[in-house]
């Protein structure tokens, strides 16, 4: 009974260990399954998380790109559309420019044209003036007369009115009178002749050449003497053409006499002094051509032959004769009458010399009143002083100031302040380099004075003085630019 049971249980009991144990087993392999589903979940929910999260990041990109591109889009046609609206600007302002630079062509062909129509209406009132003035020396010539036939006293006030009538003509009794006027006449006359005679060439350095010239600008040039400068001047500046300033002197320099076609020729040219009306007292120059006047506007220098000339002071030589003869001391007595009487002449007389001596002291190089003699000779004539004072206190003679010296020193002053800008302007020296500076003539240096504030260079002054160096075929050393424009390279 014992075995079998022994047995039985032996049996059993390995069942119930190989049950335990397969159980056992079993949960073993259960939760290693269980543990290696939890793996592969775990592995397969994190691959899906790195692929949703691999996908969002492409999405984004992706989004980003998008966003990327639209606004590359957007900035592109804005660009294009700046760029449209620039070129249209551009257009709008080319087109303006064009406009108005048709109008400006327009305007100045207009002005021309007026220029022109007004200088030959004021040629016929000169001429019509001219007539007249002689008209009125011939009344003067044949009421002198019949007071001298008759014994009686002209009427003072009809002379006075007569002497009136040829004022701003070029038989302007007031100015031919003139101690001054006569005397640089009869020098230039004289000088002349005896050059010729003597086979050489006329010396225009002659100051007594100068003064006659100077003489015949001013009897032909009254009705300049005031005007106020605008655009028909087409000499002066641009700067001076604002309607604040007034003539106030012309003058003869650079006279030129050369050989030409019909023998010898007289050119010169005309230093215009102007003085600003809000300013009296400031004075600025110009030069300008002198002209035949028959052209209005013209810029080229009349050519006249020195035969006319002779010819023509020969003529006024006669006229002054006549003058000083038989009209002379009525036309002195009529005045004197006219300002008051002796007293007040010989007081006027007295003013102007101690006005004229104290100028003549202060310059006593310069020829203030008689253009062949300078101030300081001038003071070693007594006679010559008083007859020129008596003159100008009985308004005979020259009517304007002499500003030639004063010019000089305008230039002087001008082109030291014009100095280092110029610099930079050169030509080809005679080594066939750039070495030599760009030289200017006067008139170029009044046109750059006329630019100058308070002294100083403008930009206005380096754009005139770039323009200057155009028509000189010179080089800007700043800019690396011929005057041309060519661009070139420089080492």
């Amino acid at each position: 009974m014992s075995r079998s049971y022994y047995g039985l249980s032996r049996v059993g009991g390995i069942a119930d260990g190989f049950g335990v144990g397969l159980t056992a087993a079993r949960g073993f392999i259960q939760d290693k399954r269980d543990a290696e589903y939890q793996q592969a979940k775990l592995d397969a929910d994190a691959e899906a998380a790195r692929l949703t999260a691999d996908f969002r990041s492409k999405q984004l990109d992706n989004e980003a790109e998008k966003l990327r591109l639209i606004e590359e889009g957007n900035k592109a046609a804005a660009d294009r559309d700046a760029k449209e609206a620039e070129l249209e600007a551009e257009y709008r302002t080319a087109k303006a420019k064009a406009e108005a630079g048709l109008r400006a062509v327009q305007l100045s062909a207009a002005e021309k044209a007026e220029a022109v129509a007004q200088g030959q209406l004021d040629a016929q009132t000169r001429e019509q003036k001219n007539t007249a003035a002689l008209e009125s020396i011939a009344q003067l010539d044949l009421l002198i007369k019949r007071a001298q036939q008759t014994g009686t006293q002209p009427d003072l006030e009809m002379i006075n009115t007569l002497i009136g009538n040829t004022s701003d003509t070029k038989f302007d009794l007031s100015t031919i009178l003139g101690a001054d006027y006569q005397n640089d006449i009869a020098n230039l006359t004289s000088v002349i002749r005896e050059q010729l005679s003597s086979g050489q060439m006329l010396d225009t350095s002659d100051p007594r050449i100068l003064a006659g010239a100077d003489a015949l600008v001013n009897a032909n040039g009254g009705t300049m003497i005031g005007r106020t400068v605008d655009s028909t001047f087409v000499n002066a500046p641009e700067e001076y053409q604002d309607g604040n300033y007034r003539v106030v002197s012309r003058e003869a320099t650079g006279i030129d006499i050369k050989e030409g076609a019909d023998g010898l020729m007289f050119s010169s040219d005309v230093l215009v002094t102007l003085e600003r009306k809000d300013a009296p007292g400031q004075f600025y120059h110009y030069i300008a051509p002198m002209t035949d006047g028959r052209v209005a506007g013209s810029t080229q220098r009349a050519q006249v032959p020195i035969n006319q000339i002779i010819d023509g002071m020969g003529g006024t030589a006669i006229l002054i004769d006549t003058l000083n003869r038989d009209m002379a001391p009525v036309v002195r007595a009529a005045k004197i009458d006219q300002m008051g009487g002796d007293s007040a002449f010989r007081s006027a007389v007295n003013g102007e010399i101690e006005s004229m001596v104290a100028v003549m002291e202060a310059s006593p190089s310069s020829r203030t009143y008689m253009g062949s003699k300078t101030n300081e000779e001038l003071l070693q004539s007594p006679d010559d002083i008083r007859r020129i004072a008596e003159d100008r206190a009985l308004g005979l003679g020259r009517k304007t100031e002499r500003f030639g010296d004063q010019a000089k020193q305008t230039l002087l002053q001008a082109k030291f302040i014009i100095d280092k800008p110029l610099q930079a302007f050169k030509v080809e020296g005679p080594d066939g380099k750039l070495s030599a500076t760009m030289e200017l003539s006067d008139n170029e240096v009044f046109e750059l004075a006329s630019t100058l504030e308070d002294g100083k260079v403008t930009a206005r002054t380096k754009e005139m003085l770039r323009d200057i160096a155009k028509t000189k075929g010179a080089f800007d050393t700043n800019r690396r630019l011929f005057g041309q424009g060519v661009s070139v390279a420089t080492n």
